[in-house]
C-alpha cells in the first residue's frame, strides 16, 4: 500500500522543505497557534513559484466554532475566488449548521465556487454528531475528501471509526486520518484504520516561530514504508 502524505506548511521555507522531504501535498495555513486561518494571496503565489506539490489552502477566516454569519460566508467565497486565481490546487473548509450538523447549502457553495479543484472538508467533521452520516452528505456536497480523526481526540484513537469511514466511503469520497499523526503512530494508525492518506502537523517552535520538521516528514514516511 502507497501512503500518501499531506503535511501542515506556514511558509515558502516549510513547502519547499516538504517537497524536499518527499511529502505528497501541502496544508497551506497561516495563524497555526489559532488552529491555522486563510492563508495571504501572496503566500499562496510564493509558495506556487517555490515548490511544485498540489497546494490545499485554508479557508477559515476566524477562530473558533464553525458556524459562519452570513457576512462571514462572503469572506469565505471571496477567499476561494482569490487564492484560486493565485494558483491554489485546493481548498479546505468546514461549515456547520447550529446543531453541528454539515450546512449543506454553503458547503455545496464552496465546492462550486472551487471551479473543478479539490475540496477538503477539514476536521470541523468531527464535531458532527455522527460521522457516517456526515460523509454522506460530504460526498452529495461534492467534496474529494474528509480530514477527520475519527471523532476522536488522535486518529489512533479514533482508528476503528476511521475504519468504518473507510469502508462506508466505497471509493466514494477519500478519507484522510489526521489528528496527532507522528512518525512514532503512523504505521499503528494504518494498520488499525486501513487508510493510505495521512495529514500531519510535523511543526517545531523555533525562535522564527512555527518551522516544519523536515526530518520528522522523513521519519513518518520511513515508518509507513517498513510498516510497524
Amino acid at each position: 500500500m502507497i501512503i500518501e502524505l499531506e503535511v501542515i506548511a506556514t511558509s515558502v521555507q516549510d513547502a519547499v522543505q516538504a517537497q524536499s522531504a518527499g511529502a505528497h501535498r501541502i496544508e497551506l495555513v497561516q495563524a497555526i497557534e489559532l488552529g491555522g486561518l486563510t492563508p495571504s494571496v501572496g503566500l499562496v503565489r510564493a509558495v506556487k513559484a517555490a515548490c511544485g506539490l498540489p497546494l490545499i489552502a485554508m479557508i477559515r477566516n476566524r477562530a473558533g466554532c464553525f458556524e459562519v454569519s452570513a457576512a462571514e460566508f462572503e469572506v469565505m467565497l471571496a477567499d476561494v475566488d482569490s487564492l484560486r486565481e493565485a494558483g491554489a490546487d485546493g481548498f479546505a473548509f468546514g461549515v456547520l449548521n447550529a446543531s453541528g450538523t454539515i450546512d449543506f447549502g454553503r458547503a455545496r457553495r464552496l465546492v462550486a465556487a472551487a471551479e473543478g479543484r479539490e475540496t477538503v472538508f477539514h476536521r470541523a467533521f468531527d464535531s458532527t454528531p455522527d460521522a457516517l452520516a456526515a460523509l454522506d452528505v460530504c460526498v452529495e456536497v461534492g467534496c474529494t475528501r474528509i480530514l477527520t480523526s475519527g471523532h476522536a481526540p488522535s486518529a489512533l484513537e479514533g482508528a476503528e471509526k476511521l475504519r468504518n469511514l473507510q469502508s462506508r466511503a466505497a471509493g466514494r469520497i477519500q478519507v484522510l486520518a489526521g489528528g496527532k499523526v507522528r512518525p512514532a503512530n503512523a504505521a499503528e494508525i494504518v494498520r488499525r484504520s486501513g487508510v493510505h492518506r495521512l495529514h500531519a502537523g510535523l511543526l517545531t517552535t523555533t525562535e522564527r516561530g512555527p518551522e516544519l520538521d523536515s526530518q520528522a516528514v522523513k521519519a513518518l514516511l520511513a515508518s509507513v514504508a517498513t510498516g510497524p
